[in-house]
């Protein structure tokens, strides 16, 4: 299985707005007067439960070069949920367990499970805030559309979060990286 790694967008002071295929997402980002936000969503089972589980950054840098030095990272201080050996289960619940593999996990029990918490990098001041109470004015959250299967992810963080009033956005980068696993 195949879960994206790194995905880089270069985006001008419009909208940008992009489709990667290989990796089954489709991500796009806006750019308003005092705001940047990054949009993603797939319809892919595993690159679901890899953004949900293992969580990944928004890289920001306005000069264009792919640094990581402004980031947010959600979510994290996750841990996946373990499931039991096949051989732990006794043969009644083998049956419905396989059922249940087959459709899928409920993905609206486990966005009400992420943890609201998010973790803020810009240099070297690291702060970890919560989703409703902070005020770095950022906003994350996930929704899962149950008619189209799709789980969409939102971050709107304001401009001046990532760069002084005076700085031009036109090479603004953005990327998203998933966390190496230990």
């Amino acid at each position: 299985m195949k879960i994206y790694t790194t995905l880089l967008l270069l985006f001008g002071w419009a909208i940008g707005q992009a489709q990667n295929t290989e990796d089954n997402i489709t991500y796009q980002s806006i750019i308003d007067a005092e705001h940047i936000m990054v949009q993603l969503s797939t319809v892919d089972q595993a690159t679901m439960m890899s953004m949900l589980h293992q969580g990944f950054y928004v890289y920001f840098d306005v000069k264009g070069k792919k640094k990581k030095n402004v980031s947010i990272q959600y979510p994290i201080n996750i841990t996946p949920p373990e499931r039991p050996e096949r051989n732990e289960r006794d043969n009644n619940s083998r049956k419905k367990t396989d059922e249940q593999e087959r459709k899928g996990p409920d993905m609206n029990k486990l966005l009400e499970e992420m943890p609201r918490t998010a973790r803020f990098i810009n240099f070297d001041h690291e702060e970890e805030f919560h989703l409703d109470l902070n005020n770095l004015g950022v906003t994350i959250n996930y929704n899962f559309d149950e008619a189209s299967k799709e789980l969409h992810y939102h971050l709107k963080i304001p401009k001046n979060s990532i760069a002084d009033n005076d700085t031009k956005l036109s090479k603004l980068s953005i990327g998203i990286v998933t966390p190496k696993t230990k």
